[in-house]
């Protein structure tokens, strides 16, 4: 490999700096492969700001370039510049090597915002989608639902055949319901752990008018047609016990038509509105 950036601390001073705080910023390239210049380019208060990198130090076939800039903003987006030598004119950025000027959208990123836990770089996870993943035992594993917990399925649905294949994109997307449920998800964590992974990604469970709950009606309560707050205790507490982490998907900046906030916005003198 002649040249790589990433955001380990090999490379990074800081990844989670403070706002107006200095952090270094390093590249590797190869001594054999090397270009007559480095810089960063980077976005101040939404302008593109420019530092010329300065070659530090050699280990080897590995010559490093460093540059210091200021955290003054929330997100900091970076790429780098290489210009002659080996490489003519090309940017790095988080998507690889490239030979044109390129938006900001792939940018190497640097955010003044307090450090992920340390056992999120670690985490092999495995995102479910509770209505696709699996029905619990003891119940009906083929023929369209009818009910779910006892409760009929709503008039919003609907059910399917558990092996029946989707529609794809079309108006029946979000309300194809086939009746997994979060006891289910217990039930099969042997399968995420034969997987190798050790962290479950659990997409919206709120009640929503959808499969996909992310037109959550609350943000209260687990959906009972995944077997309700109690089901999803249970998969917590199995999945702690087997050492497993639980994220749970939570969408608080959009809900859905029946939410009570968006009810009450329908009158012009809601706060709300």
């Amino acid at each position: 490999m002649y040249l790589h950036h990433d955001g380990s601390p090999l490379y990074v001073s800081n990844a989670a700096p403070r706002l107006g705080e200095f952090i270094s910023l390093r590249l590797r390239t190869h001594r054999d492969h090397q270009p007559e210049s480095v810089a960063l380019r980077t976005v101040h208060d939404g302008e593109p700001f420019v530092v010329v990198a300065e070659e530090k130090e050699s280990f080897g076939v590995d010559v490093w370039w460093v540059v210091t800039v200021q955290a003054r903003n929330v997100v900091t987006h970076y790429r780098w510049l290489l210009s002659g030598g080996a490489y003519s004119y090309a940017w790095l950025n988080a998507s690889g090597l490239v030979d044109h000027d390129v938006p900001d959208a792939d940018d190497f990123v640097v955010a003044a915002l307090p450090a992920p836990p340390a056992w999120a770089r670690h985490a092999v996870v495995y995102q479910v989608f509770p209505d696709r993943f699996a029905r619990r035992q003891g119940t009906d594993q083929e023929s369209p639902r009818t009910e779910q917990y006892g409760e009929p399925v709503p008039d919003w649905a609907q059910p399917r055949p558990w092996s029946a294949r989707p529609d794809g994109r079309s108006s029946s997307t979000p309300v194809e319901f086939y009746g997994g449920d979060l006891d289910g998800v217990r039930e099969h964590l042997d399968h995420l752990e034969a997987l190798g992974a050790n962290t479950l990604y659990l997409t919206p469970v709120f009640p929503a008018r959808s499969t996909h709950r992310y037109d959550a009606s609350s943000f209260a309560e687990v959906d009972p047609l995944l077997g309700g707050d109690q089901a999803l205790a249970d998969l917590n507490h199995e999945a702690h016990r087997r050492g497993l982490r639980v994220i749970g998907d939570i969408t608080l900046n959009h809900c859905g038509r029946a939410h009570d906030w968006f009810v009450r916005a329908q009158d012009p003198q809601a706060p709300e509105r």
